[in-house]
């Protein structure tokens, strides 16, 4: 099952309005927004006190839709310079599938993340040396010429602040 209300909650978001459904996110300006699955972690400082929108992708947005890839989790940093969106996988080995699913998450919602800063997080169990694997090089070209952005790729736990981002 798909939440149909998801791209609408995008373009509310992007449009500055705070979208009413709850039903797949979590609202906060704490100093630390954080996001763990089987020990991967990834935590976002919220050193600017900013309000951040914590969408469940995988679980939430997509309910036992197992034939489609989709990243485990959107953070929405609602940033008055410009809203950024933080795509996080956390995963096993397989950083090409992370890759995949950051990739068609985004490619699926192009259109409402067209005003947001896009930013790709893998966290992952070991980080494979894939520097000459062609494929691997083409979804990366791919990502930063459709959203600006290549993925950052780290082991176990991620940790950054907002104001130091690239």
């Amino acid at each position: 099952m798909v939440c149909d209300m998801f791209a609408s909650c995008l373009l509310d978001e992007r449009q500055g309005d705070s979208s009413q459904c709850d039903s797949c996110r979590s609202e906060s300006c704490y100093p630390i927004i954080s996001c763990s699955e089987n020990g991967r972690r990834y935590k976002l400082r919220n050193d600017c006190g900013y309000n951040v929108k914590n969408y469940l992708i995988d679980g939430g947005v997509y309910v036992n839709e197992n034939s489609m890839n989709k990243c485990d989790r959107l953070f929405l940093v609602h940033d008055p310079d410009k809203c950024t969106a933080i795509l996080i996988e956390l995963k096993g080995k397989n950083v090409y599938h992370a890759l995949e699913q950051l990739y068609d998450t985004a490619y699926r919602y192009r259109k409402e993340l067209t005003e947001f800063r896009v930013r790709f997080r893998i966290v992952c169990k070991s980080v494979p040396n894939m520097a000459n694997d062609s494929k691997t090089i083409k979804l990366k070209k791919d990502m930063l010429q459709m959203f600006g952005s290549i993925p950052m790729v780290r082991e176990y736990e991620y940790e950054e602040r907002y104001s130091k981002m690239e």
